[in-house]
């Protein structure tokens, strides 16, 4: 799918609709961050999935300049820095998935949770540094982006999942139940970015997987609330 360009003040803008995007999810983002650290101000449990919404917030911005922006750079790094924030997201996410895990459960989790962290971003840097990757600004699409799939899958499939799975069977716990619809929303997401399903050259795959996003972020908050 070719990207959509406009011209302002002289200067050539890419893909504004995803830029456009970006920028209301973060805000949504933010939104629920705010709202969690005013509604429970002492609580780390809620904050994990606060800073979550936060750094979530800090992808979606960086990646939405990235988007707009391309046609000024001959590199991906500012979409290696949106998925690394999307990293540090993921990783308070399963931190919060964890917390109310026996303390012996939470000494090996939280190891393994923060070397999926940093071999993360490493790998997301790393492609796009020494990588063969070849840049254009003609068609949508980020060289690397299988390796946030990945590394989506690995944390969601592998950890976060289980562990709120395990809460709704033995706890019959209402927010985790909310909560795992979320994730099974967010399968939504992956897909239509995978397959690239979008409406057209203005309502591309990326919009049509933000608007989804935002249906999952806001089931995550209610689950946590």
């Amino acid at each position: 799918m070719e990207k959509v360009s406009i011209e302002l003040w002289g200067y050539t803008l890419l893909e504004p609709s995803t830029y456009v995007s970006d920028v209301l999810l973060a805000v949504f983002s933010l939104g629920l961050f705010m709202s969690l650290k005013r509604m429970f101000p002492s609580s780390k449990f809620q904050m994990y999935y606060g800073y979550f919404f936060f750094f979530m917030a800090l992808s979606t911005l960086t990646g939405g300049h990235a988007h707009l922006l391309a046609n000024y750079f001959d590199h991906y790094l500012f979409h290696s820095l949106s998925w690394a924030f999307s990293a540090l997201a993921i990783y308070n996410m399963q931190m919060g998935s964890a917390f109310d895990y026996p303390e012996k459960v939470k000494k090996i989790l939280s190891p393994v949770f923060l070397v999926q962290l940093i071999i993360s971003v490493l790998i997301y840097f790393g492609y796009q540094l020494f990588g063969d990757v070849t840049v254009t600004h003609d068609t949508v699409g980020t060289p690397g982006f299988l390796a946030v799939k990945i590394s989506l899958g690995i944390a969601f499939i592998g950890f976060i999942l289980p562990l709120h799975v395990y809460k709704i069977m033995k706890e019959k716990d209402h927010g985790s139940a909310i909560f795992l619809m979320g994730i099974v929303s967010s399968v939504a997401a992956l897909i239509i970015q995978s397959k690239k399903w979008g409406v057209n050259q203005y309502i591309n795959y990326n919009v049509v997987a933000h608007l989804v996003l935002a249906i999952c972020y806001y089931l995550y908050y209610l689950g946590v609330r």
